[in-house]
């Protein structure tokens, strides 16, 4: 055994990495004065200056380490395509040459390499039998909560979900997808693109075991993540029913309104027929024929109608398809909702501004939110706080470029208030109303103020969570017999004796 051991060591090559020298030691010392010990200083020296594959070693518990490069645990396969033009719209689309990706390919999507590197090292293996006292539903429920925040949860940013898709040329995207804080989803963000990976968050750093001629040493690698990794919903059904929950109402998302370029909308080319083959309704008879279209919304959302089928104003809209693609239950978990847009005064015609190449107009928020405080109120049926951000419209003319502005403000501002005053308060379960106006300026960047227009409402849906709060206090007074209930500061109603951590606890 020793012989065998011993020619394996004869065979290796000699040690790939070596030590840092003595004066990166003195560089580690002045950037770190505070550190005593040498290898802590050239541990937090490396992890700074990024030493990745830099083949030099610090010792730290009697071992090697050193600084490799990142792993990114998320893996997409890019499809390949071949370039169609279709004889309806005369466009170029791409077809997929690739079967549809089987279901051990979905359960599988990172790496085999980042799995074994990040999988769990008391079995090696994730699939624990349910009776193992290590399998993840045997922990506290503190700790699985914890778990699905971690996982689920981005409390930093706004999920802004896009599952509209198209294999036109020019603006191919046929998968799912999520941006953060409203930022709209372009070919940018590809996986092979660094913008992409800027949206990937550093969430641990492993260390890698590895043997060379001198032994043992480990590689420190930093993991990058989505925000959210919702694959931890495949691991059983009861998992699936918490954490599901916890994604849906624990996150913040935010939509913005469908913008159109100059070549139209982009459809889904399948066989000879461009999809959807259903047509833009006319704002005219938009306005005839609105409760109609709000019915026949519901409707196809509700029923979860194929996607080729969907009207137009549901197929490329991204809230109404985003209710379309999670369904019922899932809509009914959402707590939280921003849109945002601008009020659209001016008029897209072949003299506007927003008609030029490679310019986009953005549809009116306004009959937007129209369309979604109907759908608000059928399926968003938990929905405690929405805020809508507003931003001017700043679409001119080839012709009159000499604007009112002014005009054009007051304009929306009557708008708004029209809105604020009817429809919005039609909302049955929103609590907290907030309405922003959100300025871009040349050098100081992004502002954002609260609008005066919507004060007014704000403090009318305040009230009336207010009421509807005492409401529930009186009904839980005259159901427990409790007369010393109150309502807390977070909302909660309990008894005056009961701790609100506790009251929770119930």
């Amino acid at each position: 055994m020793t012989e065998n051991r011993d020619r394996y060591r004869k065979t290796q090559s000699p040690s790939p990495i070596h030590p840092f020298t003595p004066q990166d030691l003195e560089y580690a010392r002045k950037e770190f004065p505070n550190e005593k010990l040498a290898s802590r200083a050239l541990e937090k020296w490396a992890r700074d200056r990024e030493w990745r594959d830099s083949r030099k070693w610090f010792w730290k518990d009697n071992y090697r380490y050193m600084c490799g490069s990142d792993a990114w645990y998320y893996d997409k396969k890019l499809l390949r395509c071949k370039k169609v033009r279709s004889e309806v719209d005369s466009k170029k689309y791409l077809i997929s040459l690739d079967d549809p990706p089987t279901l051990s390919e979905i359960d599988q999507p990172k790496p085999a390499s980042v799995r074994r590197l990040v999988a769990n090292r008391s079995e090696s293996q994730w699939a624990l039998p349910r009776e193992d006292p290590h399998h993840l539903l045997k922990f506290p429920q503190e700790i699985l909560d914890s778990i699905f925040e971690f996982t689920l949860i981005d409390k930093n940013h706004k999920i802004s979900p896009d599952v509209t898709t198209t294999n036109k040329q020019i603006a191919y995207k046929m998968h799912q997808t999520y941006t953060l804080d409203g930022e709209r989803y372009t070919e940018e963000f590809h996986t092979e693109s660094a913008r992409y990976l800027q949206h990937l968050i550093l969430s641990t750093i492993v260390a890698e075991q590895c043997y060379d001629s001198e032994g043992k040493y480990f590689v420190l690698r930093k993991v990058h993540r989505q925000a959210i990794d919702a694959t931890l919903l495949r691991v059983c059904k009861s998992i699936c029913t918490q954490a599901t929950k916890m994604l849906y109402g624990g996150n913040v998302f935010k939509f913005t309104m469908t913008e159109i370029g100059k070549k139209g909308h982009s459809g889904m080319l399948i066989g000879d027929e461009i999809y959807p083959m259903a047509k833009e309704i006319h704002w005219r008879r938009w306005e005839e024929d609105f409760q109609t279209i709000v019915q026949n919304s519901i409707e196809e959302v509700e029923s979860q109608a194929p996607v080729m089928s969907l009207a137009f104003h549901i197929y490329y809209d991204h809230f109404a398809r985003f209710l379309h693609t999670i369904g019922l239950t899932k809509a009914a978990m959402i707590k939280n909702l921003h849109f945002d847009g601008i009020i659209q005064i001016h008029s897209c015609s072949s003299g506007s501004s927003c008609t030029e190449r490679g310019s986009k107009c953005e549809k009116d928020l306004i009959g937007k939110l129209q369309l979604y405080i109907p759908l608000i109120n059928k399926f968003c049926t938990n929905l405690q706080t929405l805020v809508i951000n507003i931003r001017e419209d700043v679409q001119v003319y080839e012709d009159n470029w000499d604007i009112d502005w002014a005009d054009r403000r007051r304009r929306a501002d009557l708008e708004l208030r029209s809105l604020l005053e009817n429809e919005i308060r039609e909302l049955k379960t929103v609590r907290n109303l907030e309405i922003y106006k959100v300025e871009s300026r040349q050098y100081d960047g992004t502002t954002i103020s609260k609008m005066e227009a919507g004060e007014e409402t704000e403090v009318w849906f305040k009230k009336r969570a207010d009421r509807s709060l005492h409401e529930e206090l009186e009904m839980a007074k005259s159901q427990k017999g409790v007369e010393n209930m109150r309502i807390g500061e977070d909302g909660g109603i309990r008894s005056a004796e009961t701790t609100p951590c506790m009251f929770w606890l119930k």
